[in-house]
């Protein structure tokens, strides 16, 4: 009876037995190598990989075409991709910002902009709140049905929150958005195993950021709008009583030139005059910016590759598969080798050890017959 591949290799035949003898005996006066010879001294020591070319060529074929078949099981993906160039409005008020930033310091007074950066819409389309949008949306399939896109990422008529998530967490695994850092293009990307729904739902995404745009961009514009508008009373206030003051000290010492430091108060004046003066004038047009920005100035999108139908399959990739198939044998063939010479050599210098490694590996074979 034949042994099986695992027992023959872990335990060695019996000196007496007819196929360790066939295997001991010598052709031409030479004794043929046992399965357990290692490498000798005069050998290198990487002379165990040296496996009969077969194995190096069989193993990962055979594994190659198994992945490649294999891959013809696992259901076809298509990703569909729209690039978007997320132009920034045109902050002229932000511009006014910094340059009353210097004057604005010296009375306390603080100004902040707000330009939103391509990251900042990548984060906008991660969040819960774009995706339910996006999901509560109708798509239609290649087959022609019209269903909500929850329902299609789920496959269940139930409303409850494990399957809103469970669709939320399949619709944010199948999105991939990424900004190219050279030219600040926002790559929108869908992989779902309906190419129409794919296309359909990038463009779900662009329309919910579109209307992102319009609802709260806008709020924030006329936050900015009340917040120049508060900042322009303060400084008219400050204005007038800077003014009040140059004009009291000048109906109070109308020969001040006179005096060294009525001169030197008095233009102490004039510099705290021309400084206010200048802080207004830029809040003033700050505030009238704030005012056309609440209206008219949002953040546009600019499609620059729309999304389109993709015709080719994303994944599997066969090629992929053969080549990770064929990598794949050539390791296990050298583990194979590897592991046969350090057992070759276990037996031939340490018999005990390897008897002991024998017996474990029979007692755990027959726990694993019991058990099945």
């Amino acid at each position: 009876m034949w042994r099986t591949p695992y027992l023959a290799f872990c335990h060695p035949l019996p000196e007496s037995h007819p196929v360790a003898l066939v295997e001991n005996a010598s052709i031409g006066g030479v004794k043929r190598r046992s399965i357990w010879d290692g490498p000798s001294d005069a050998q290198s020591s990487l002379d165990w990989v040296l496996l009969p070319w077969r194995a190096y060529v069989i193993v990962p074929f055979l594994l190659a075409i198994a992945a490649i078949a294999v891959s013809f099981a696992v259901p076809k993906k298509y990703r569909a991709l729209a690039q978007v160039y997320p132009e920034q409005p045109k902050a002229t008020g932000a511009a006014n910002l910094g340059a009353i930033a210097g004057l604005a310091s010296q009375i306390g007074v603080g100004l902040a902009s707000g330009a939103q950066s391509p990251q900042f819409y990548i984060q906008v389309i991660n969040s819960r709140r774009m995706m339910e949008e996006v999901l509560a949306s109708r798509v239609a399939t290649e087959r022609g049905d019209s269903v909500l896109l929850v329902d299609y990422l789920v496959d269940s008529r139930a409303r409850d929150d494990a399957q809103l998530d469970l669709a939320l967490r399949r619709l944010r695994e199948a999105t991939d958005a990424s900004v190219n850092a050279r030219t600040n293009i926002l790559e929108l990307a869908v992989t779902l195993k309906d190419r129409n729904v794919a296309a359909r739902v990038v463009w779900l995404y662009l329309d919910a950021l579109g209307r992102f745009n319009l609802a709260t961009r806008q709020s924030q514009a006329g936050q900015r709008r009340r917040f120049a508008e508060a900042r322009l009373h303060e400084a008219q206030d400050s204005l007038s009583s800077v003014d009040r003051s140059v004009s009291a000290f000048l109906t109070r010492n109308r020969q001040y030139r006179e005096s060294p430091t009525l001169s030197f108060e008095y233009e102490r004046l004039q510099r705290s005059l021309a400084n206010y003066q200048a802080l207004y004038t830029g809040i003033r047009r700050d505030y009238d910016t704030a005012r056309l920005d609440e209206v008219n100035d949002t953040p546009v999108l600019t499609v620059v590759d729309p999304p389109r139908i993709p015709l080719r399959r994303a994944s599997p990739s066969r090629l992929v598969a053969g080549i990770g198939g064929g990598v794949f044998g050539i390791m296990l063939v050298l583990f194979w080798a590897a592991l046969r010479a350090f057992l070759g050599r276990l037996y031939r210098e340490d018999r005990p050890q390897f008897d002991a490694l024998t017996a474990f590996s029979r007692r755990t074979a027959t726990r694993r017959s019991a058990a099945s």
